[in-house]
């Protein structure tokens, strides 16, 4: 969340949780903390800032509060709100929450928004949202396949989408990729992982009956999984599609003075893990 929509002085906010529950319970909760790290935007008087009397969920009547009447005139251009994977579905959330107060969005930074959700629909980007731009991983390889997508152009405004205000990049790259990390994600299979691992211990059972020896049949047992469930990337394939999803964004940030850098990650070392993304 950067404030100030000419880019200048930008206060960044960073909203991080780990490991969200698989139907996404928690999400609703972010996306209320995230909306009164909004509301703490409002100017100050007499030292104390327009805060919400709620520090743990978002006040019922968001219209009505102080805090966000007084954000929407202190930025009337809008603020940047910005997410990967669920997040960017929460930045949605957050915006849909901003819209009832009338406070402005200025620009979106989606980087391959999923709906893994069983409480929250963010299929459409609320109207008080002037720019959207999402990196989205195509389906072309099966990269987390059973995330789907949300927030995509065909569900938003007709209009908005031809006057260029949506602007999407479909990018042949894992989800992790679009996240900064390739490669460090799943490593998706034509038929999926179950295919290849069926493949792989049976033709292994297979060799050790035979009586062939351990490297044969570890051999064969690696070919018949490749052989039944091939790999639809390569790791070059990967690096490839994280490095066009940070151009997309990167080009699309510049046009709101928003300057940043993607730290490409490291391989892990002992006692230490991998890289970090974006």
């Amino acid at each position: 969340m950067c404030n100030g929509a000419d880019g200048k002085n930008a206060n960044v906010e960073t909203i991080y949780e780990r490991g969200p529950r698989t139907l996404g319970t928690a999400s609703h909760a972010i996306a209320c903390i995230v909306a009164n790290r909004v509301a703490q935007l409002a100017p100050f008087r007499g030292g104390e800032p327009y805060l919400p009397q709620s520090t743990g969920a978002l006040p019922l009547d968001i219209q009505r509060n102080e805090s966000f009447r007084m954000v929407a005139k202190r930025y009337p251009d809008g603020i940047f709100l910005c997410g990967y994977s669920r997040g960017a579905h929460i930045a949605i959330k957050v915006a849909e929450m901003l819209a009832g107060a009338d406070v402005p969005v200025a620009a979106m930074f989606l980087f391959d928004a999923v709906d893994k959700d069983a409480y929250m629909n963010s299929k459409r980007v609320p109207m008080n949202v002037a720019n959207v731009y999402h990196a989205i991983r195509t389906d072309n390889n099966r990269s987390r396949w059973y995330f789907g997508h949300t927030g995509m152009g065909q569900h938003l405004d007709e209009k908005r989408r031809l006057c260029g205000l949506i602007d999407e990049a479909h990018i042949d790259g894992t989800h992790a990729a679009l996240g900064g990390l390739p490669w460090c994600g799943d490593h998706p299979r034509l038929r999926g992982q179950l295919v290849y691992a069926a493949a792989s211990v049976s033709t292994f059972f297979i060799a050790n009956a035979l009586h062939m020896s351990p490297r044969l049949a570890s051999s064969m047992s690696s070919l018949a999984g490749n052989l039944a469930s091939p790999q639809t990337l390569s790791k070059q394939d990967d690096d490839k599609a994280a490095k066009e999803a940070y151009e997309f964004m990167k080009e699309r940030t510049a046009r709101h003075g928003i300057s940043w850098e993607w730290s490409a990650p490291q391989p892990a070392v002992a006692g230490g893990g991998g890289g970090r993304s974006w």
